[in-house]
Order: C-alpha cells, then sequence, then structure tokens
C-alpha cells in the first residue's frame, strides 16, 4: 500500500508494438520516447513499463572448467575478488592528504572478459576463454501485451496544478512526430489519454446542466414562470459560485470535483422545487408572498438543510484524510 496524490496518476499510455524487432531496437525507441516526453514541461515521471532491465550475462563453458579442473567457485571468487574497492593509502602533498581508494568497477564488457579467473603452470586463464561474456536482460517479472500483441509501454504522469488541456496539446504533436521516425516492425499506439476522458466528463456536466434546466422548466412553469425563472437562474449562477470558490482555495476541476458538482446540481434542482412548490400550496391558502415565504421556508428549511448536511458528511472523511492511498483518483486537471 502506498500514499498517493492524484497527480501521480498516468494522463497518457503509449504502447510501442512489434512481433518480430529485437528487444535492444524496441528499448532504443522506448527510451527516444521517453526523452521526447521528458521535455514537455507539464509532464513529469515517463516511466517504460514491460522492458526488463540491461545485464551483463555470463554463461560458463562446463566442458572446458572440467578439462582445466577450474571449479565454478572460483571463477565467483575471481569476479568478486576484482570489484572490491580497497584503500591504497595516502599521499602528503604540503599542507594536504589526499585518500587512494582503488575502484573495482568495469568500465566495459572487454574488461570482464579479460578478468584473470585461474593461473596453472604460469598461464593466465581469462574469463572469456571459460565463458561467454554478453549483454542480456535479467529474467521478466511481468509481460506487457496490447490486443494480445507484444509490445512496450511508455507513460506519464502530469505536474500538479497543470492545464491537462494545455498539456494534450503539447504531447500529442510530439507523439505524432516520433510515429513518423518508427521502422515499419514497429509501431506506436497511444491506447491511454485522460484528457480526453476529462472533456467527456465535463460534456457530462454539461448535459447534467441542460437536464436540470429543462426538469426546472417542466415542473415549476406551471406555478408561474417568476419562480421557474429565478430557479433557472440560480442553477448557472450557483454552479459559477462553486467552481469559483474551488479556484479560491487552490482546488481544481477534475474528475472528483465534477462528480461533487453534479451531486450538489442534483441538490439545488429537487431543493429548489421543493421550496418553490411549499411556497405556492402557501399563497393558495391566501397568505401574502412574503408571508408564504417566510412560512414555506421555516416549514421545511431545516429538512433541505438537513439533507444536504447528510451528503457533506458523508465526504468528511475522505476530506480528513488527504493524504491516504488513493483506491480511485484520476490525475486529470482540468481550469
Amino acid at each position: 500500500m502506498q500514499k498517493q496524490q492524484p497527480s501521480d496518476v498516468n494522463v497518457l499510455q503509449v504502447a510501442l508494438i512489434s512481433e518480430n524487432a529485437p528487444r535492444d531496437k524496441i528499448q532504443y525507441y522506448a527510451e527516444k520516447l521517453q526523452d521526447e516526453l521528458e521535455k514537455v514541461p507539464s509532464l513529469k515521471e515517463v516511466k517504460i513499463h514491460g522492458l526488463p532491465d540491461q545485464q551483463v550475462r555470463i554463461e560458463l563453458a562446463l566442458d572446458k572448467l572440467s578439462q582445466m579442473q577450474i571449479t565454478s567457485s572460483a571463477v565467483t571468487m575471481a569476479l568478486q575478488n576484482e570489484m572490491v574497492n580497497i584503500p591504497g593509502g595516502a599521499i602528503d602533498a604540503g599542507n594536504r592528504s589526499f585518500n587512494i581508494k582503488t575502484s573495482g568497477t568495469y568500465g566495459s564488457i572487454e574488461e570482464i572478459g579479460n578478468t584473470i579467473v585461474y593461473s596453472i603452470n604460469g598461464k593466465n586463464i581469462l574469463l572469456k576463454d571459460v565463458a561467454k561474456v554478453y549483454y542480456g536482460y535479467e529474467d521478466e517479472k511481468y509481460a506487457t501485451r496490447l490486443n494480445g500483441h507484444r509490445c512496450v509501454m511508455v507513460s506519464a504522469a502530469q505536474k500538479t496544478g497543470e492545464n491537462i488541456s494545455k498539456t494534450q496539446e503539447l504531447y500529442k504533436p510530439v507523439i505524432a512526430k516520433f510515429k513518423t521516425t518508427l521502422p515499419q516492425n514497429i509501431d506506436a499506439i497511444q491506447f491511454f489519454d485522460q484528457a480526453d476522458a476529462v472533456n467527456m466528463r465535463l460534456g457530462g456536466l454539461g448535459k447534467d446542466f441542460v437536464i436540470a434546466i429543462l426538469l426546472v422548466a417542466i415542473t415549476l412553469l406551471p406555478l408561474g414562470q417568476r419562480p421557474a425563472l429565478i430557479v433557472m437562474i440560480s442553477i448557472p449562477l450557483s454552479l459559477s459560485i462553486g467552481i469559483m470558490l474551488l479556484n479560491l482555495f487552490g482546488y481544481n476541476l477534475n474528475q472528483l470535483s465534477i462528480v461533487g458538482l453534479v451531486v450538489a446540481l442534483g441538490l439545488l434542482v429537487d431543493d429548489s422545487i421543493v421550496v418553490v412548490e411549499n411556497i405556492e400550496r402557501w399563497m393558495l391558502e391566501g397568505h401574502s408572498r412574503l408571508e408564504a415565504t417566510l412560512k414555506a421556508t421555516q416549514q421545511i428549511g431545516l429538512a433541505v438543510v438537513g439533507c444536504t448536511a447528510a451528503l457533506i458528511i458523508a465526504f468528511i472523511p475522505r476530506y480528513l484524510c488527504p493524504k491516504a492511498p488513493v483506491i480511485s483518483s484520476a490525475a486529470c486537471h482540468w481550469q
């Protein structure tokens, strides 16, 4: 279980697909795409998935070791001894003293192959004489597939406070340009784009807004144009105030806040209809507009506030644990 922030979630994922390209070639283009995406100012944590780390592999020729009567443990010990960092003393130069430390780090694969692993009859046996030394990859811990095809994935998250629509305008041309550099046996497919999901949810919010206006019109117009007009004006006004308050307190408009606005929109419409209809009922009983408004609001005001408070209380635990492990939260900031 890890603590995460909404901005740690990936906003885009690209798959490099190939059934016959060698692994080092796919790695080259994956790292190339990684470098290009890291140049986008609003992106962070550009990572490669499905590609094991490169390592040096040594395959011992057991028949040669047996002929020379060399054990595999002797080869292992020789390699370990070559990689030991041993202090070499110190050099005094006037008022200064410099410590000397020998470095046992290999600089190239040729140096590894030229390691002396055994000496017999005055002749040094090198590692390359009894083993095959080459660059390879670590054992795969998991496999990545897209629609059943072999692939390597590149993902990226968005920095906190950035506008995902503007971010999409920056990385879309980068990915399109990168595709033109790929060979014929490698294809790049962007199978996930969080910006599209944000735009879809914003479209859903607009749809709910229109439905709310129509619902108010159908329900309240029979009671009079004035009450219906007041409620219809209060809907966009309340949403505007809500978005302004989010910005004032430093919150971005993301998937969670959009869902909250949709819920609040539903409450606003329901409460408005209930209050207006109750005021109309008191007016039909012969009370004046002011008296009907006061009596109707006083009669159901506590119930309306209670319903809203119950919904707010349900979200308080989530608000009090802003750094709790995130189960479902997408970094899709939109301003």
